[in-house]
């Protein structure tokens, strides 16, 4: 039985509008008449939220309203057709493309009005989203529910980890038999070839403790890095100054990732529960080194403390076999 959910409305809803869209760009294309719509980079920013909802558990640790989602799903598609589908007739009607402005008397009024309403449909369905995502974190902070590491009841390696997700991600990279490995971790096949639940997605998903896994230290280089890369491309169309600043920011955060050490010799305890910065039980290069000198004079401490007890067993030895009569005789002797 499907649980028709947010997400299980938006994907097939979006499948039929592509399908739509996409046939109705190869009949106009046949037209010599310009159609104004851009409609498949609008249908592609409509999955990318519902990828947010989808994801919010294994991003926030909470799932959003389906209630408000819904809201949003229908104000969008009413906006999104509102807003494109005049255009198509507008272009039909002979109306450029890309223009700001039109006369009044050449009948575009109408579907320009509709299409801006649909406009303003679209404005109001993201500040629906955006609500969404305050109410959910308000209501989590009041009541906390942990949607656990698979909420969904999903296919895919990525709910495999706990919820939010681990800085470390798996706590092991898991070994995969089947396309679908953590459905197939949970449902297999009886001996009447029914699909049975053999485990919970919380059994089978991994416990998020991340023993043995090392992370690096943070770094503000990428940042940085990230940083030049745009100015880059806007000093090359506009302005070579720009680029040349963009440029110097990534040689200076390559240089600045090169340099920089794997671990901070001042982290303790955010990298592992020894808090030398591993969660190995290694220790750092550098701390290493430097107790090194002062284990080895522990050692020699150590070794002369030993040396002298028995420097001073065997005088007390010597010492009590000396008092025994005979003891020194026999000794001469058998010298």
């Amino acid at each position: 039985m499907v649980d028709w959910t947010t997400i299980a409305i938006v994907l097939p809803t979006l499948v039929v509008a592509y399908v739509i869209f996409g046939i109705a760009g190869f009949g106009t294309a046949l037209v010599a008449a310009p159609v104004l719509a851009h409609t498949m980079p609008i249908a592609s920013v409509v999955p990318l939220l519902a990828l947010l909802d989808f994801a919010a558990a294994a991003l926030n640790g909470f799932k959003l309203s389906d209630k408000i989602g819904k809201w949003h799903f229908w104000l969008i598609l009413i906006g999104f057709n509102l807003t494109f589908g005049p255009m198509h007739i507008l272009g039909l009607q002979g109306m450029p493309r890309r223009m700001h402005t039109y006369i009044a008397d050449y009948g575009f009024d109408l579907w320009n009005m509709v299409a801006t309403i649909g406009a303003f449909l679209i404005a109001v369905a993201m500040l629906v989203f955006v609500a969404n995502i305050l109410v959910s974190w308000r209501a989590h902070r009041m009541n906390p529910v942990n949607p656990g590491p698979d909420p969904w009841d999903a296919r895919s390696l990525e709910w495999m980890v706990q919820s939010p997700v681990p800085a470390h991600n798996f706590d092991t990279v898991p070994t995969v038999s089947h396309l679908d490995e953590f459905w197939h971790r949970k449902y297999q096949e009886n001996a009447d070839g029914k699909v049975v639940r053999v485990s919970t997605g919380a059994e089978a998903a991994q416990p998020g403790d991340g023993t043995g896994v090392h992370l690096p230290s943070p770094s503000y280089w990428p940042l940085v890095l990230a940083a030049g890369l745009p100015l880059i491309a806007y000093g090359l169309i506009f302005n070579l100054g720009i680029a040349i600043v963009g440029g110097v920011l990534v040689i200076l955060a390559g240089f600045g990732l090169g340099y920089e050490p794997s671990d901070d010799p001042e982290a303790h305890g955010p990298h592992g529960p020894s808090g030398d910065g591993h969660d190995d039980g290694h220790a750092h290069a550098g701390d290493g080194h430097e107790d090194a000198p002062e284990s080895e004079s522990e050692s020699d401490a150590g070794a002369g403390a030993a040396g002298g007890e028995a420097e001073a067993v065997g005088v007390s030895s010597t010492a009590s076999a000396s008092d025994e009569p005979g003891t020194e005789g026999k000794g001469s002797a058998d010298g």
